[in-house]
C-alpha cells in the first residue's frame, strides 16, 4: 500500500565510527501500513544490497531515538510505529557502501491483527552515494 515509502529517497548514508571509518550504512524507513503497527508485530526483514543479503544479526531498528535489534522488537507491544513517523534501519557492515550506484531491496513482514497471513511489503530503490 505504501511500499514506496519503505526506503526514503535521499536518506541512505554511511555510518561512521569516531575515527571516520565506515562501519555500515543506514536509511530512513516509513511503515508500509496505513494504520501504523505495534513494533512487536514486525517480523524479521530481508535487506539485499547489490544482490547480497545482509544478515539479520547485522540489522538494527531505531525508532524515537532508541536502537534495537529486530529480535528485541517482539517484546514491544506498547510502542506503535505510526504512518507519519520515520524509523531508521541500519546495517552494520564493515566499510559501509562505496561511492556509486547501489540497489537496495527491502522486504518488511507485518503481522496485522485481522489478517490470517503475514503481510509482506517489498520495495527496491536505486541510490547513488
Amino acid at each position: 500500500m505504501f511500499d514506496e515509502l519503505m526506503i526514503r529517497e535521499g536518506s541512505v548514508r554511511n555510518l561512521l565510527a569516531e575515527d571516520g571509518t565506515a562501519i555500515g550504512f543506514a536509511f530512513e524507513c516509513h511503515v508500509p501500513y496505513y494504520r501504523g503497527i505495534g513494533l512487536s508485530m514486525i517480523e524479521d526483514p530481508d535487506l539485499v544490497v547489490d544482490g547480497k543479503a545482509i544478515p539479520l544479526k547485522s540489522l538494527r531498528f531505531t525508532y524515537r531515538g532508541v536502537t534495537r535489534t529486530f529480535e528485541e522488537l517482539s517484546d514491544l507491544s506498547d510502542v506503535r510505529w505510526e504512518l507519519g513517523e520515520s524509523a531508521t534501519i541500519s546495517a552494520l557492515v564493515p566499510g559501509g557502501l562505496v561511492d556509486g550506484r547501489h540497489e537496495l531491496d527491502l522486504i518488511l513482514r507485518l503481522r496485522v491483527s485481522y489478517l490470517p497471513f503475514i503481510a509482506e511489503h517489498r520495495f527496491t530503490r536505486e541510490i547513488v552515494l
